[in-house]
């Protein structure tokens, strides 16, 4: 199985610098993306040759070619395998830790292969934990993230 980069997009790729300066491209979404940013994650790609699946809520309502055609757009190189399905607690109210949603799409979709998280959320799961790249809304995806995901993804003890 490859690789994989479960990857949310604001504080990842979009930083808080991109957001104050969004009015400039009211149409196109791909103009908040940090060029630094995806830069790193296409070093990252380039490198351990993984996959992405997108966990970020700019999941919701778009299928995963439009992701693809989304990140592709800003000069991301990688392919988009999937997404994170949205999942509410049973009473229809809350959302669900992302965790839980990377979780559920490993036991249903993909189960043998190398994966790293890359979010500024720390909703995960404690068994994720050693998986997970915390990165900072005001600066996103950095080139040590990047390095810090390829030891998780290139680690014989990286395997889920």
């Amino acid at each position: 199985m490859p690789s994989v980069i479960f990857l949310d997009i604001d504080g990842v790729l979009v930083t808080q610098f991109e957001c104050r300066h969004s009015l400039r491209h009211p149409d196109d979404r791909a103009h908040l993306f940090s060029l630094a940013a995806v830069d790193a994650l296409n070093w990252l790609i380039a490198k351990s040759g993984a996959f992405i699946v997108v966990s970020s809520t700019w999941r919701m309502g778009m299928k995963r070619v439009d992701l693809q055609e989304l990140l592709a757009r800003r000069g991301m190189v990688g392919k988009v395998l999937g997404k994170t399905d949205f999942l509410r607690e049973a009473d229809g109210i809350c959302e669900v830790d992302r965790g839980y949603e990377i979780a559920a799409f490993q036991d249903h979709r993909w189960t043998d292969g190398r994966y790293v998280i890359i979010d500024d959320d720390n909703d995960m799961l404690a068994d994720q934990l050693p998986y997970f790249v915390q990165t900072e809304f005001e600066k996103g995806l950095t080139m040590d993230h990047a390095r810090k995901a390829l030891e998780i993804l290139t680690s014989r003890k990286a395997v889920a």
